[in-house]
């Protein structure tokens, strides 16, 4: 019994070229995670990576959403796997909250007004800023650095 030979389809050879820039955006994804856990004391390659770590997980979302559009579920799943196993940082990066009760006490609060034209627009008028007053009003509370 003769083995059939199989005729190798342009489709086929694209489809593993992208699944082979999958593998090697999973692997990507994969050190910019370790970016989280290794210290840049013993290498900073892991974070230099990690500093695309948000470009590179939308680039394996996108890998995800295309292995579901051509209907590709297990490379789809080798997708989601990847995307799951780095949930931690993923969602420290991308922060959803979606139903607070309240703002954590830890967390920082900043606020900022383009205030270049205050100074001449206060002159202008005799009447009080409202958001310049409330600037200067709460300056007690704020900490400026200065170059």
């Amino acid at each position: 019994m003769r083995a059939k030979n199989k005729k190798i389809r342009f489709r086929d050879i694209i489809i593993w070229i992208i699944f082979a820039t999958n593998l090697a955006a999973i692997i990507l994804l994969f050190c910019s995670f370790l970016s989280w856990k290794i210290s840049p004391l013993k290498t900073n390659l892991f974070s230099y990576i990690g500093l695309g770590f948000g470009l590179i997980f939308l680039l394996n979302l996108f890998y995800l959403i295309f292995w579901i559009l051509i209907s590709k579920w297990k490379l789809a799943l080798i997708s989601l796997a990847a995307i799951l196993l780095c949930h931690k940082p993923v969602t420290t990066f991308f922060p959803m909250h979606l139903f607070p009760d309240k703002a954590p006490e830890e967390t920082v609060k900043i606020l900022t007004y383009n205030v270049q034209g205050f100074p001449e627009e206060r002159n202008k008028n005799s009447a009080e800023h409202p958001i310049l007053d409330y600037i200067v009003r709460t300056d007690a509370d704020i900490v400026c650095l200065q170059e």
